[in-house]
């Protein structure tokens, strides 16, 4: 079975960016609309939703580009995205499908959160943390380079001795 590669986007870090590719999608098809119908508009819930794009095509561009200051830019993005479904609440009404729908997108946000803060997945990959012991490949000399099993001693290719 072949090592994981926590540099590479994959696992739930892959998962988090497909979904959030598609919140950001659906977000933006939403302004369009509202601003393509001409009716009259909630200004509050559009100023909302905007930030929201705002924030998602900031913590896009930050798994793309593996910048360290995605831990703020989730806390804002989950931030943003439960107030803008409580805002929803609000406007529309206590009905209990949207109680839940809203409690479970705050629930679902949080759990993000803290997948970002702990995983080792999301160390490795934005460079704050190095590959796990054991999942860096195949072993190899520090002097030319070459594969070198475990339990080996000295490096076939040039003889040095291996620390």
């Amino acid at each position: 079975m072949p090592q994981k590669d926590y540099r590479r986007l994959g696992g739930w870090l892959l998962f988090f960016t497909i979904t959030l590719g598609l919140g950001l999608g659906m977000n933006l098809t939403t302004l369009l609309q509202v601003f393509a119908a001409g009716y009259q508009v909630d200004w509050i819930g559009v100023a909302l939703t905007a930030a929201a794009v705002a924030a998602q095509g900031a913590m896009f561009y930050q798994i793309v580009a593996r910048r360290p200051e995605y831990q703020q830019v989730i806390v804002l993005l989950a931030v943003l995205l439960s107030v803008t479904d409580l805002y929803t609440l609000m406007r529309v009404g206590p009905y209990v499908q949207l109680i839940l729908t809203v409690a479970m997108g705050i629930v679902r946000n949080v759990i993000w959160v803290l997948y970002f803060q702990r995983s080792q997945r999301v160390a490795v990959y934005f460079g704050q943390q190095t590959q796990p012991f054991g999942m860096n490949g195949p072993r190899r000399c520090p002097y030319c380079g070459n594969p070198v099993g475990d339990d080996a001693i000295f490096c076939g290719q040039c003889g040095r001795p291996l620390r």
